[in-house]
């Protein structure tokens, strides 16, 4: 996550207690009667336009972190394997 990122999210959460904690409620996203007739899951989007700008930026800034965590474990892991094989 970018550093003015994880500073204004450090900030809010200062600012505003409990932002960013699960609602209960949520605990039906992903489930299967949530999908219109195209089987695309709304209340995955629901969930996500119930963010604030912040919120759903931080959530992605995470995944992408995520993402190249991921992606650099297999980099790593197939040169391992390459050098092993020589």
């Amino acid at each position: 996550m970018t550093t003015w990122v994880r500073y204004l999210a450090r900030a809010v959460r200062t600012c505003y207690p409990g932002f960013m904690e699960t609602d209960r409620r949520e605990s039906t996203v992903g489930s299967f009667d949530h999908h219109d007739s195209s089987g695309v899951d709304v209340s995955l989007l629901r969930w996500m336009l119930r963010r604030s700008p912040l919120e759903r930026l931080v959530l992605m800034e995470q995944h992408a972190q995520e993402t190249l965590t991921l992606l650099e474990y297999g980099r790593k892991h197939r040169q391992a394997k390459a050098a092993r094989l020589r």
